[in-house]
């Protein structure tokens, strides 16, 4: 790679010859691979210029590649009033891959929320006191990528109040 005082990372082989990704421990950054090289590219840099096109920081960023698939939480229904508590169990979560969002900032936490990953699974418990509908605005921004692969498929549980209310397979 060779940066120009325009700020511009230059690369000698075409886009498709690249393994793009997000850094997933460092927000606004990516990592530009090839065979024998890796980039870690910030917003420093404005366009990543390649043999065959040009592309923009941003642009790629806000790219998704093709083999992931997007999940949400649809059609849950709480019938309790209040919710004391919640998991989440992602079974086939790969750690190296998936990404996973959600904003706590939803919840008045009555006390600090655990997570776990192990053995191809991820887990959270969040304890609070809350309302139905603050509880449906958080999982509102519930998120999960993951890469889509046929021998992978991804068994999402959520408990509320200790009760199962929402289960999904996800290939």
């Amino acid at each position: 790679m060779l940066i120009n005082k325009m700020k511009d990372a230059r690369y000698d082989k075409n886009f498709k010859d690249y393994e793009i990704l997000k850094a997933k421990s460092i927000d606004g950054y990516m990592i530009v691979k090839d065979g024998n090289e890796c980039d870690l590219i910030g917003r420093e840099i404005k366009n990543l210029i390649f043999c065959d096109c040009t592309k923009g920081f941003d642009e790629i960023l806000k790219e998704k590649p093709q083999n992931y698939q997007n999940f949400r939480f649809d059609n849950v229904k709480i019938y309790d009033e209040n919710v004391r508590s919640i998991k989440i169990i992602i079974k086939g979560y790969d750690e190296s891959a998936d990404s996973l969002k959600f904003d706590l900032d939803k919840l008045a936490l009555s006390a600090p929320y655990r997570y776990a990953l192990s053995n191809d699974s991820f887990e959270i418990n969040i304890f609070l006191d809350e309302k139905v509908e603050r509880v449906m605005e958080f999982l509102s921004t519930f998120q999960y990528d993951y890469q889509r692969e046929q021998a992978q498929e991804r068994r999402i549980f959520m408990y509320i109040n200790e009760n199962t209310v929402y289960e999904k397979i996800c290939k």
